[in-house]
């Protein structure tokens, strides 16, 4: 059923995008991206994360918890811990890591239970990434992973699981959560006086701060326990962790190994899961969100290919394996476990390839009584080495369209800061190793300033040029000792022209170390802008404030294109859908990603070139959720450009940022839409379905995507 459409209005403002051609002559349709390589989703002001079991009930050994704070900025952090004691957390230096070392006195054992007193919360007052390491004092139990602020978490996650003495904790963030557990288990688990077994669904309502366990009450190198597949539905955001205060990997080498599960809509379709020298075996686990999933896995020297249904898995083991190439169709998790024959095993979330950053702060996590040592590993296209502030050995291998790149080295202690000097992103796996013990994590990129920035900045593509406007008095809000005259494109040859407080850079795509990739159908030209930090005594540059990347892309089309205004009249009603009836839905336009300024009236003005942000909304009282089929920029008559196809996003001028039962949100760059008439149209199609349905047509995430 489709929702009514949202009236605009047309009349030209902003920078012309591209000139006007006749029909039949080669044009140069155009879109834009404004980033900065990085992922924000670990990225913070408020996290919760909760005290994990290393032991069962038959031992009553203390845990020992280490905050690992991250930060680009200096500021200040309230960590509370379970027992109500407040710490307050100086963070000095800029791309820095700041510790503390939690009081070491609490024994956490393994059984299904709600155990209370088990949140640790922190505040910062400045963005940071939150790193956790845990470790059982007696017996040489330890692993660390990265926590997910409060703004990523979700309602519903699948848990990736390990094969044995598996544990999954759900933690509740707010009050009066109601938590639904799916339990796809191989063992069976008794809760306050109830039995749960495999397609068992555990229903239970938690307060703020509690933490449901669900595990076995004894580890044991023969405890077959997996809960893999397991689906945790909750009415509020919950934390979720899934791991093995003893995982036994390959035969009965043991070890701690604990993850954060991700949201869902974070999850990727394209992964390198890397050898790490010295480890003679991994494997991976891999977990499908949708029905008929198709993965492809390439070992670089064969291909396998299997399809997989939601929540299936599968597993495989490698010997000195490169590395393994995952491609799926629709998005999968992909879980790393490894060992070696010292009883050292991790087990990690590996970070999809577009989630992969330009820059790292990563910290040298050591523990009380246990000095590890720090292995890093770097994986990035083999073109990318070069750009990469590591002087290591690389080792190459090719798929039949891919070269990838992998460095492993040793690192001197303290933080390291590694940084690309390009646009080439690369993933990083951080391992430590003492004695019996071993960590293991994908690390987190610290850049985040495409989303501190992109209202600062905005960016036209013409045939010829880059036309980038930059607000610094927005700038000074985010980087309050900004200095104007040192923002540059490139390099410091290149400075833009000072309007007021608009710097403004009109330049060609021939100048300013513009990067060019001619592919095809398409051009793609690359470039940034860059805040130098300069040394007031000799002029000197000596560092970079901000960094922020630029990209256009231009495909060639036969076509001629005009412009337009929208118009917002968003209130819509659905009479009907073909799973829940008579609900109301309402589209809402904002000019920022927080969606706090909605644009309002009769008339809204948009200039190309510009972003707008959409929510579609419903407000039934019902358990229902909301998914958005498709939505199209239409003419009055047959000309509509689509913005969202089948669940996905439908061009490269439209982001999907995420959704809720009741609320999608996403963002599209205004574009020329060709032959357009005086009235342009938002419409979108939905549909409705019942909470709990969990058929393939109520599931979000693309329909259509192919391998």
């Amino acid at each position: 059923m489709a929702l009514p459409g949202t009236q605009w209005h047309i009349h030209c403002t902003g920078f012309p995008a591209i000139s006007m051609f006749s029909t039949g002559l080669l044009l140069w349709m155009f879109y834009i991206t404004n980033s900065v390589a990085g992922s924000t989703v670990y990225q913070g002001y408020q996290f919760n994360f909760a005290l994990l079991p290393w032991t069962d009930n038959t031992e009553k050994d203390t845990t020992a918890v280490f905050l690992y704070i991250t930060h680009t900025r200096e500021g200040m952090c309230n960590v509370t811990d379970v027992d109500g004691a407040v710490y307050y957390v100086h963070l000095r230096g800029r791309d820095s890591v700041t510790l503390l070392h939690l009081p070491t006195n609490r024994i956490l054992t393994m059984s299904t239970d709600v155990e209370d007193k088990r949140a640790v919360g922190l505040i910062c007052t400045t963005k940071v990434i939150l790193t956790v390491m845990q470790r059982r004092l007696d017996g040489g139990a330890v692993d660390a992973f990265p926590v997910l602020p409060l703004t990523s978490l979700s309602s519903r996650y699948i848990i990736p699981s390990v094969p044995n003495n598996a544990f999954l904790g759900v933690m509740s963030v707010y009050n009066s959560t109601n938590v639904t557990v799916h339990l796809n288990s191989t063992c069976s688990y008794s809760l306050m006086g109830d039995y749960y077994k495999q397609g068992g669904k555990l229903n239970i309502a938690l307060q703020q701060g509690e933490v449901l366990q669900i595990a076995s009450n004894t580890t044991s190198t023969d405890n077959v326990c997996d809960l893999v597949g397991t689906v945790v539905e909750s009415s509020h955001s919950v934390a979720v962790f899934s791991g093995a205060p003893l995982l036994c990997y390959p035969g009965n080498r043991c070890d701690g190994a604990m993850s954060q599960v991700p949201p869902m809509e974070t999850w990727g379709k394209s992964f390198i899961v890397p050898m790490v020298p010295g480890i003679d075996q991994y494997s991976i686990r891999i977990t499908a969100m949708y029905n008929g999933t198709k993965i492809s896995i390439d070992t670089f020297t064969g291909v396998e290919s299997i399809i997989l249904n939601e929540a299936e898995v599968y597993d495989n083991y490698f010997n000195q394996t490169f590395a393994v190439y995952i491609r799926s169709s629709y998005p999968v998790l992909v879980l790393q476990i490894a060992g070696t024959t010292y009883y050292q095993v991790f087990a990690a979330i590996v970070r999809p390839t577009d989630a992969y950053g330009t820059e790292y702060v990563i910290p040298d996590i050591q523990g009380n009584s246990m000095a590890y040592k720090r292995q890093v590993t770097i994986i990035t296209s083999s073109k990318c080495t070069p750009h990469i502030n590591v002087n290591e050995n690389w080792s190459h291998r090719s798929t039949g369209s891919q070269t990838f790149a992998l460095a492993s080295f040793y690192p001197v202690s303290g933080s390291l800061v590694i940084k690309s000097n390009s646009f080439c992103p690369f993933g990083v796996l951080v391992t430590g190793t003492a004695s019996v013990e071993m960590y293991g994590y994908f690390s987190v990129p610290v850049s985040d300033v495409s989303v501190s920035l992109e209202h600062s900045v905005n960016l036209t593509c013409t045939q010829d040029n880059w036309i980038v406007t930059v607000d610094t008095q927005d700038i000074a809000t985010v980087f309050p000792t900004s200095v104007k005259k040192n923002i540059f494109m490139s390099n410091a040859f290149c400075p833009g022209v000072l309007e007021g407080d608009v710097l403004i850079f009109n330049v060609s795509y021939k100048d300013c170390n513009t990067i060019v990739e001619d592919k095809n159908n398409t051009v793609t030209f690359n470039n940034y802008l860059i805040e130098y930090e300069i040394d007031a005594l000799t002029n000197l540059v000596d560092g970079a404030r901000w960094r922020y990347n630029l990209q256009c892309v231009l495909q060639k089309h036969e076509t001629d294109v005009k412009g337009f205004i929208p118009v917002d009249k968003s209130k819509v009603t659905v009479q009907a859908t073909s799973k829940i009836q008579s609900h109301e839905a309402a589209i809402k336009f904002f000019t920022n990603a927080a969606y706090t300024n909605e644009m309002k009236g009769s008339l809204v003005e948009v200039g190309l070139g510009s972003r707008v942000y959409v929510q579609v909304e419903t407000s039934a009282d019902a358990d229902v959720k909301l998914l958005v089929d498709n939505c199209y920029i239409k003419s009055g008559n047959s000309t509509q450009v689509p913005v969202i196809l089948n669940r996905c996003e439908a061009n490269n001028s439209t982001h999907i940022i995420g959704h809720v039962n009741k609320v999608t949100r996403f963002y599209f760059d205004v574009f020329e839409v060709p032959h357009h008439h005086d009235n342009m149209y938002l419409t979108c199609d939905v549909s409705f379905c019942p909470l709990m349905d969990f058929s393939p047509e109520c599931q979000s995430g693309c329909l259509n995507t192919k391998l």
